[in-house]
Formats: structure tokens, sequence, C-alpha cells
């Protein structure tokens, strides 16, 4: 009778169960995983592996580590050979992209691209490892939180994959309570720091909300100082590993420092933006957590605020269809990252992600050099292409390396010249030293993108005069002599460009260069500076006669409180010189107002480089800028000469 009881009651709590879950069973090997859809669940560890390796491979990467000439290709052959060849050197430079910048954007020089590939496929297992344990600890659906997992993993670059594993380890970190993950949180966001400036704030930025969210909660002042403990240790750790000395790691975090607070205006581009379509995205974006119930998912909302807005800044400060790409990675990871957190509300969810990254798809398309991206559905090609035939692959890059950059390989004459002498190249093109294998001294910028501030331009003319100046520099032009994006060469770094005419001289002309050699016995130039006056812009001012000498002038100009609020949240205005010359031509130029209040060039006006055709006097100048509302209507000029007439140079 107790049996029959007791049986009985078995079958109706089984018949309860029965209504209320479905059970499917998933066998492997002597394993049975059961999954309940209506409850959360736990993946074998033999399965999380399998799903983790396969993910992998079908999300894996077609790298292309070759090379030609241009602004980007320089530098990034530039920092590869400094880590392989000359490290003592690289940490001492002045850049956006630290000394680690090979885990980013390696070329096969030396073991580089051997070296990121583990770097980069530790972090993408971490990747999924971290999204596979939010799973377990909130999704109700297994077969979406894997089509979640690799839908992320397919749009993971080295960026996506420092800053959402430092989010997703603090998260951890708050809702368990443990130092470990905010730890290791630490560690990756330097050594990010240490790749490239941009990884390293955005990163930082989730541990100090950590902070923040850790102490608003608990009140805990000890938890606090063990919190700040963590990330001061761990910045001494990662930074000593690669810096080697204390001194060295304090003037890359004051550098750094420089370089966060003057980006902007010398890089920004202005394609036309659909603001309707962006509107949308943004609503979306402030409005989402207010329906958001979760506190859980609140929490990684708030993780990831100040890195969504950071991805904004640098989308929309440079505007070229690479960083513009970088916010839409970084919505649509997110998003794959909430709703597998997302218990309720998530067709709501589901909506808003796909809204908000159409949006920017819909902006996307007005950047110039906008192309669809392509689907390589099939990573496992590419890792059978790039790990399992490395040698091959190897050869292959360096082959179409040699045959871009041919184009760049210097004269026998020249060559005999410059012999095992130290060279630098102005403005950026470094390739000439790969080519023709040059004693190449770097200077402390490395490239034209210290015209971004006062203080890397100031810096990077120091490195033009005294002792540490090369013993040659060849200066080279593009085609049409600008630098880049519409930029008067001899505006960018006045400072470097009075440095480079006083203390050296023309040594030989080529088509598209002047290669300057060291001169002691050079006539120091004399400046001499006029009255300074104020000006408004869009008005013509007279040019005064110089005679045969050189003439520039300064510029301080400020925005106002609409431009600041305009330069904070989205970019600066576009800034315009206009010459007039003595026979009614007009040319215009933009400038960067940072590096303005050291001299823009005026006279002798030369408009192609480098056999020095004038394009006759200049006798009006007037400023310009994109937007009047958002700049103080009333500027300073005062205008400089050179008791050095051109010829000589």
């Amino acid at each position: 009778m107790n049996k029959t009881k007791t049986t009985l009651q078995f079958l109706d709590k089984f018949k309860t169960l029965k209504t209320n879950t479905t059970i499917n069973h998933f066998s492997f090997s002597s394993t049975c995983f059961t999954m309940d859809t209506n409850a959360h669940f736990r993946y074998p560890i033999v399965l999380k592996v399998l799903f983790a390796i396969f993910i992998y491979l079908l999300t894996f990467t077609g790298f292309e580590p070759d090379l030609a000439p241009g602004l980007d290709a320089s530098y990034v052959w530039g920092l590869n050979w400094l880590f392989a060849n000359d490290y003592s050197t690289l940490l001492q430079l002045v850049y956006p992209i630290g000394p680690l910048a090979l885990l980013k954007m390696p070329t096969i020089e030396g073991g580089n691209f051997i070296l990121f590939l583990i770097v980069y496929s530790i972090l993408k297992f971490g990747f999924i490892f971290e999204c596979f344990k939010l799973a377990e600890s909130y999704s109700k659906n297994f077969y979406l939180s894997v089509v979640l997992i690799l839908i992320a993993s397919y749009f993971t670059n080295i960026d996506m994959l420092i800053t959402f594993l430092c989010l997703m380890l603090c998260f951890r970190s708050i809702k368990e309570s443990k130092w470990l993950p905010f730890a290791v949180a630490a560690i990756l966001a330097y050594i990010g720091l240490f790749i490239k400036t941009s990884i390293g704030v955005i990163s930082l930025s989730i541990l100090f909300v950590t902070i923040i969210i850790n102490f608003y909660e608990n009140r805990n002042w000890k938890r606090l100082l063990i919190q700040a403990f963590i990330l001061l240790s761990s910045a001494l750790a990662v930074g000593l590993a690669v810096f080697h000395q204390f001194s060295t790691l304090f003037k890359y975090f004051v550098a750094e420092f420089h370089l966060v607070t003057g980006y902007g205006g010398a890089l920004s581009l202005h394609p036309d933006n659909n603001w309707f379509a962006l509107s949308i995205f943004i609503a979306i974006m402030l409005t989402y957590p207010l329906f958001a119930k979760e506190k859980d998912a609140r929490y990684i909302f708030l993780l990831a605020f100040i890195p969504l807005f950071a991805n904004w800044k640098h989308a929309f400060v440079r505007e070229d269809i690479t960083h513009y790409q970088s916010i839409v990675l970084f919505v649509i990871i997110f998003w794959c990252i909430m709703l597998i957190t997302k218990t309720e509300r998530k067709n709501y969810s589901i909506v808003c992600a796909l809204l908000s990254v159409m949006m920017l798809h819909c902006n996307m398309t007005n950047i110039p050099n906008y192309k669809s991206r392509k689907i390589d559905y099939c990573g496992v090609n590419n890792f059978n292409d790039i790990v399992l035939g490395y040698k091959d692959f190897a050869t292959r890059m360096n082959n179409i390396t040699d045959e871009a950059m041919s184009c760049e390989k210097l004269p026998e004459e020249v060559l005999k010249m410059i012999n095992s002498s130290t060279i630098d190249f102005y403005p950026w093109e470094h390739s000439y030293a790969k080519v023709n294998g040059l004693n190449w001294q770097p200077r402390k910028t490395i490239e034209i993108g210290a015209s971004t501030s006062k203080w890397l331009s100031d810096l990077a003319s120091q490195n033009f005069c005294g002792k540490s100046r090369t013993d040659f520099v060849l200066w080279h032009f593009n085609d049409d002599g600008f630098t880049i994006d519409g930029r008067y060469p001899l505006n960018d770094e006045p400072n470097v460009v009075f440095n480079i005419l006083q203390n050296y001289s023309p040594a030989y002309y080529g088509d598209k260069y002047v290669l300057f050699q060291t001169s002691d016995d050079k006539a120091k130039i004399e400046r001499k500076t006029l009255a300074k006056f104020s000006v408004k812009f869009n008005e013509w001012i007279d040019v005064p006669d110089c005679g045969n000498n050189i003439q520039r002038i300064k510029v301080w100009s400020k925005v106002n409180f609409s431009g600041l609020l305009k330069k904070t949240f989205l970019k600066d205005e576009i800034y315009y010189i206009d010459y007039l010359t003595s026979d009614n031509k007009l040319l215009t130029y933009r400038y960067v107002p940072s590096t303005a209040v050291d001299g823009l060039w005026v006279n002798p006006f030369v408009t192609k480089f480098p056999n020095g055709e004038l394009a006759g006097k200049i006798v009006k100048l007037r400023f310009r800028n994109s937007n009047n509302s958002c700049v103080a209507e009333n500027i300073s000029v005062q205008f400089e000469i050179w008791n050095m007439p051109l010829k000589n140079i």
C-alpha cells in the first residue's frame, strides 16, 4: 500500500513537470546533456570546446598583411619593423598606435604575424567562452545563443575582442563579487592601451564604470580601494613588461593624455550624413534602457555606454569608411550580447537591434569609398590558407609587398649619397627605407598625424634640430603636391617646416621628392613678427609686401558654446584659408586651427612640388569655416617674415 501511494505521488509530480517543461536530450559519448528550454542550462565542457572550435574556424578572418606605398601602410610597416628590429626606438614614439601595434596590424616582419595569430586566437576563444558563460546564466534557448555567439564572433576584430571581453568580465565581477574577472579585464585594458590609444581608453572606461556601479550598490570603501589597487598594479605590471622601465612608461602615459585631448580637427572628414537615420539610431540607444526591465540588462548597457560614445566619436571625427565601420561592429556585437542576456521582452530587443544596425548602415552608404561587406561564409578556408599553409602565405604576401613598393626605389646616385647615414622621411612615406635598405631613424611622432595638436607638432619639430636630427631628410610629395585631405603641404606642421629649412639644405631633386642634407654652416633664419590685429571670418585682408622674403601668418580662433558642444559630441568645423593672387587666381585649402597658431604659409606661394612653380604673389587672404554659428566671430592674426628668399632654400 505504501509503495502504491509513493508511486502515485511520483507520477503526479512527473505529470506536473511534463506539462510545464520540455526536455530535450543531447548525448555526447557517455555524457547526457539535458536542456530545459524554459529553464537555464549548463553546457558540458567538451561540448563548449567543440562549439568554440567550430565558431572559431567558421569565423576565421581572411587576413591580408601585404603592403603598398601610402600613409597607413607606411606607418604599419614602420611600427612592425621597429618591433622586430629596434624595440628601444619603438618605445620612444608618441603615436596613437602603441608599441604592441603588431597585435592590431601585423606584417610578415620577423615573427610578428605568428605572434599576432597566437594572441588573436587566445582572445577569440576567451570571447567565445565568456559568451557561453553568459548564455548559461541567462539564455533559455540553446539554438539562439549559438547563433548570436556565431554572429558576434564573425564581426570581432582585435579592438572588439578586448573591449567586449572587458565588458563581460566586468559584468561577471559585479554579479559574482569576485576580483579575478576584474583583474583580468584590467590587464586586457592596458594591453589594449599599448596596442592603440582608443582601445585602451574604451576598455578602461568599462572598468571605471564597474567601480562606480560596485560602490553605488554596496558603499564598500574597502572594495573600492582594492579595485583601485588592481587598476594601478595592472598598469605597472603590464607597463613594465612592455616598457621595461618606469620613466619610459610614465612618459608614454603623459603622451597618450596629450594625444587623447588633442585628437580631432586635423583628421576630420565631412561627408553628408543621413541625419534622419542617425536620429532614429540615437533615439533607440538612448531610450532602450528605459524599457529594459531587467537590472542585469541595464548593467550591461551602463558598461557599454561610454564605449558606445567613444566609438561614435572615433567613427565620426574621421568618418572614413574604416573608422565608421567601428561603430557598426560595436553595435552588432553589443546587441548580440544583450540578446543573450535578455529574459524579458526579447522580441522588442530584437526589433531595436535590427533597426539600429539598419539605420547606421543607411548612413554608411554616404561615406566615401563605401563598399558592401563581403560575406566570408567559411573561415575554414582562411584558416587552412593562413595557418596550415603559413610558409606559402608568408612568401605570397612578401612578394605582393615587394612588387607594390618597387616604385619607391631611389636612383643609385642618391643611394651612394646617403650610404649608411641616418635618414627620416617627411611627411610619412617610410617605405623608402624598406625598399632601399636605408638607415631609418624615425622622429618621435613617426608621421603627419602629429598635426592633430600644437604639442605634438612642437615635439615633431625637435627631431629636426640639435643632436637628435638625422643626416638626411627625404621630403616627398604626392602627384598633386598635397599631403592629405586637401591641406597645403607647408601648413600642416609650421615648426617642422621651419626647422627643416633652418638646419638642412637641398642635396638632390627627384620627381616627387627633395633630399635634404644637414648643414651646420647654413645662415640662420631671422623671424620678424608684425603687429597682431583682429579680423572676422569671411573678411578679406590685405597682405603686406615682404619683398623676396618668406611670409607666413599666425591665426588664433575659438569655438563658442555651440561649437564646444558640437566638438564634444560630434566633431569640429572645417577651416579654410583662401589665397587671392596678384593675377586674381583664387586658391583654397583646409587648415588645422591648433597648428595655425605657429603660422600658415603665404609668400612665395608654390603650387607644384618639388620643382617650385609659383602661383604668383598672394595679395589677399580670407579665413572661412563650415558653420559660423559654432565659431567665435573674431579671430586674431599676425604676419611673420623670414629674412630668407625661397631661391636659397
